[in-house]
């Protein structure tokens, strides 16, 4: 008797899984290659994030908890059954079971185990690093003896050769092709030049301060836009680490311009470049560490700040907090003491 599988199963070096309206094929041995399918399009290859992210298991940024901070009560998955095709899985669209049953049935986590076992140890302790790009790392990692360097000295960079993302485009602007694979060999100006970003040595410098889970890809391009402001640029440089907090700030465009590289250095430190403290845009929620309502309130106070004199420049958070003190006397004092 055949059994019923639903959702996710792997036969030899291959995994199939079918979850809300999308089904893949992912194998990482011999060499990463995956295939997608959805209701209306026959089996394609599929590259990049959306391969990798298995939705409903939380694995977009590899947790160590897949399930944590998810609502899954309305997901579904769909059932695989045997096929003569391409494949010898498919989805049967119309036969599906809610997540949260199946979450209790299935031995999902068994097979994701066994997935994230042909990743070797020490790729998967760089991809978690990362909260995108995964897939593009590891087929960059396979096929670019050595993209691993570059990514070690600079993971910005190296995610957008593994991602195709080139920054600066103008409207209607037909840039020719790159050769990513070629250009991986190069020195890390020409890559940034390449890609858009520049060729100085501030360039790269400023590159080198993104730690891995602040290179998502809306912030790579967006970062080419601070960097060509010569107000952020030179906060951007006198900054010893650029984490993602410190990105959502300075692209506030009321905030950003009057911050300092001080103040964004000591706010690296008080908002770390950690997965447990993941930005959402613009929540602006953080998970974990309960730096949630105290990066909120950080905000709020800098656009108080502004608001009350256009010409400010924030030096640190104490900084911040001083001045921001006054602001709310000088209000005080000019309400009840006319």
């Amino acid at each position: 008797m055949t059994p019923t599988i639903y959702g996710l199963t792997q036969l030899g070096n291959r995994y199939f899984y079918a979850m809300q309206n999308e089904a893949f094929v992912v194998q990482l041995l011999p060499r990463p290659m995956a295939w997608r399918k959805t209701r209306s399009n026959s089996w394609k290859p599929a590259h990049g994030d959306n391969i990798l992210k298995l939705d409903m298991l939380g694995f977009g940024i590899l947790e160590l908890d897949p399930l944590a901070d998810f609502d899954r009560s309305s997901a579904t998955v769909f059932r695989l059954v045997p096929s003569t095709g391409q494949f010898v899985y498919e989805p049967d669209w119309s036969d599906s079971v809610p997540f949260t049953q199946w979450n209790e049935d299935s031995n999902w986590r068994d097979i994701l185990s066994d997935l994230m076992n042909e990743i070797d140890p020490g790729v998967l302790a760089k991809l978690r690093q990362f909260s995108h790009f995964h897939w593009n790392l590891l087929e960059a990692i396979h096929e670019w003896p050595s993209f691993s360097n570059l990514l070690d000295t600079n993971p910005a960079l190296a995610v957008c050769l593994a991602g195709h993302i080139r920054v600066g485009a103008q409207p209607g602007q037909r840039r020719p092709q790159l050769d990513y694979g070629t250009l991986v060999h190069r020195s890390e100006r020409e890559i940034a030049a390449a890609l858009g970003f520049g060729d100085s040595e501030e360039v790269v410098e400023i590159l080198k301060k993104l730690p891995p889970d602040a290179c998502k890809p809306l912030d790579l391009v967006g970062l080419h836009d601070l960097i060509e402001n010569s107000i952020t640029r030179r906060a951007l440089l006198a900054a010893q680490v650029i984490s993602y907090p410190v990105l959502l700030l300075l692209r506030s465009q009321l905030v950003g311009p009057h911050l300092t590289g001080g103040f964004l250095s000591e706010f690296a430190s008080a908002f770390p470049h950690s997965l447990d403290i993941l930005t959402c845009p613009w929540g602006p929620l953080l998970r974990g560490g309960g730096k949630g309502h105290e990066f909120t309130w950080r905000y709020q106070q800098a656009l108080d700040v502004v608001q009350a004199d256009p010409d400010v420049l924030i030096e640190s958070i104490e900084d911040l907090e001083r001045k921001h003190s006054t602001i709310f006397m000088q209000a005080y004092n000019t309400r009840y003491h006319k």
